[in-house]
């Protein structure tokens, strides 16, 4: 052929890999014919509907990335400070271990069930996976994705395996929201390897999920962070933050901080963001500033874990002749809000 003929065909070929790249990467149309060798980008709208741009690896659901869209200056101190490698990745130790990391490190992370209290770092060692992993990573919130924007994930992930050869890990944040059908929509392609599922759940899996997904997955438990977690985690915002350069904070602060947190990471972040001054003026932080900007919380769930967990520990108290104990628990339970009957 000559070389006018030569040219056609490579033109054509160029928009076929555009038309497929857009495909896959869930846009509608083609914009632009993209260079070969050129790393693909899939446009998508955010809340703020603002296009954007993003690698393949980062396409999330409906836009949302675990990273607000929003540019860094606008996101809470919260989601700044979210790790993007697993040795940032505090007081997790004993849940992730050897084998997970050595598994992340080679990209080869089974399916999972995260469970844990909120604030633990669930969302943030799936960032970390998102950050490392080589395959293809979307991320749902079982709150906003029924059947059907499912099953189009799965088709998406089911062809980029069949076409491509790259597999798909698939995030569902608050796995448990979804419906025992919803859950049972995925099982099929988990168990193929069409798509790695990594979900994050606040419940009990035994009573939230289905016992084919915990079949097919391996449950890791990601406990209440230690105080020395906390300090970590607080130490590591003061020292890499642009906006917490000028904030000092006293010692009586840090521990009021530690102790508000109770665990929770992103209640310790938010409450130094609140107190924390801006500018350039050095700003010192005392214990009081601290305790007027926590949030009083009560740690219960009249239908959760908490609920079985004071019930035990008040007929315990009862049993032992405790009065005082029993008195306490029952005073935790009516003050979180339980019917008294």
């Amino acid at each position: 052929p000559d070389d006018a003929h030569l040219e056609s065909l490579m033109q054509r070929c160029k928009t076929v890999e555009a038309a497929a790249n857009a495909y896959f990467d869930g846009s509608k149309t083609v914009t632009s014919v993209p260079k070969l060798g050129e790393k693909r980008q899939a446009s998508f709208m955010c809340d703020s509907n603002k296009e954007q741009k993003v690698t393949t690896a980062s396409v999330l659901s409906k836009g949302q990335n675990l990273s607000n869209c929003s540019a860094d200056g606008t996101k809470p101190l919260a989601e700044r400070m979210r790790p993007k490698q697993v040795d940032n990745l505090y007081g997790q130790d004993s849940a992730l271990g050897d084998v997970l990391r050595q598994a992340l490190a080679e990209d080869r992370l089974p399916s999972m069930v995260l469970w844990g209290p909120p604030g633990c770092g669930k969302t943030s060692f799936a960032a970390c996976i998102a950050s490392s992993t080589k395959r293809i990573f979307r991320a749902l919130s079982a709150t906003k994705v029924g059947v059907s924007e499912l099953r189009d994930e799965l088709i998406r992930a089911s062809n980029a395996q069949r076409l491509r050869g790259m597999n798909t890990i698939l995030f569902v944040d608050e796995l448990h929201r979804w419906s025992k059908t919803q859950q049972d929509a995925i099982l099929l392609d988990c168990e193929k390897g069409t798509v790695t599922l990594i979900g994050a759940t606040t419940e009990n899996p035994s009573f939230s999920l289905n016992n084919a997904i915990l079949s097919r997955c391996r449950l890791v438990i990601f406990n209440k962070l230690s105080s020395d977690a906390i300090l970590t985690i607080i130490d590591r915002a003061l020292r890499t933050d642009e906006k917490l350069q000028a904030t000092v904070l006293t010692d009586g602060a840090r521990s009021a901080l530690v102790a508000a947190a109770d665990g929770d990471a992103r209640v310790a972040l938010n409450a130094l963001e609140l107190v924390a001054g801006k500018g350039d003026t050095e700003c010192q932080v005392d214990e009081s500033a601290v305790l007027a900007a926590v949030q009083r919380r009560s740690l219960y769930d009249r239908n959760g874990d908490f609920h079985y967990d004071l019930i035990s520990a008040l007929h315990k108290s009862m049993r032992g002749g405790d009065p005082d104990g029993a008195v306490y628990y029952i005073a935790r339970m009516l003050h979180g809000g339980e019917e008294p009957r």
